[in-house]
């Protein structure tokens, strides 16, 4: 094989890892809002939340922790939430801070 040859080779090995990485990504992405509409409607809900500070405050503090964790700043518009379908369409940027989600949910744009 030349030295072409095995450039392109890697190349193709170095796309295909990206495709993988950013399937990966999305997929985080699609249930990390998936998540965060559950928890909201559990912590909306009164008798839910009721049920979880006497039983399960634990909980409550978590679910709590992922909505502010992962809630827009104010100056960010709102976007609606999307169907499984429309991720596909989501021009999403990876962010180096690993200590939260927010950041990354923030980088997520519909495109």
């Amino acid at each position: 094989m030349d030295e072409k040859q095995q450039l392109v080779a890697k190349l193709d090995a170095a796309e295909k890892r990206y495709e993988s990485c950013t399937g990966l990504y999305r997929q985080y992405s699609f249930d990390l809002l998936k998540l965060c509409i559950y928890v909201r409607k559990l912590t909306a809900d009164e008798r839910i939340r009721t049920y979880l500070e006497v039983n399960a405050a634990d909980v409550l503090k978590r679910f709590e922790r992922i909505l502010f964790e992962t809630q827009a700043p104010e100056e960010s518009p709102v976007v609606e939430p999307a169907t499984e379908n429309t991720v596909e369409s989501w021009s999403c940027c990876a962010t180096s801070s690993a200590t939260s989600a927010r950041g990354r949910e923030r980088s997520c744009q519909v495109g």
